[in-house]
């Protein structure tokens, strides 16, 4: 066990791979879609629900405006569907209806 904390500590994992915890492992592995890592990691972490992980997996971004995720660890964002919107600045975990007066079109693009 001393032996992998000593490879762990000395050399870099890059940020969005890690290394799982057996002496023998000298390999680090991409975090699969919906995770992320931080450098060094022995494992990947979930991104919440309205975030999905960005292309490299080194960390969540949050669902544009007129796209929700509502579990975390999320592949990718679903886009709201027509007569529902979500908010530009938000991780949306679900869509909100529109409002009589409101286009949906005029919401979900800045």
């Amino acid at each position: 066990a001393l032996t992998y904390f000593f490879y762990i500590f000395f050399f870099q994992f890059s940020v969005g791979t890690y290394a799982p915890v057996t002496e023998s492992n000298t390999t680090c592995l991409r975090c699969p879609a919906g995770y992320y890592s931080l450098e060094k990691s022995i494992h990947c972490l979930n991104c919440p629900a309205g975030y999905i992980t960005n292309d490299n997996g080194a960390n969540c971004e949050q669902c544009k405006g007129g796209e929700y995720s509502p579990i975390e660890s999320s592949k990718l964002c679903d886009d709201c569907a027509s007569g529902t919107y979500s908010e530009f600045e938000k991780a949306s975990t679900k869509c909100l209806t529109c409002q009589i007066e409101e286009h949906t079109s005029e919401l979900q693009s800045p």
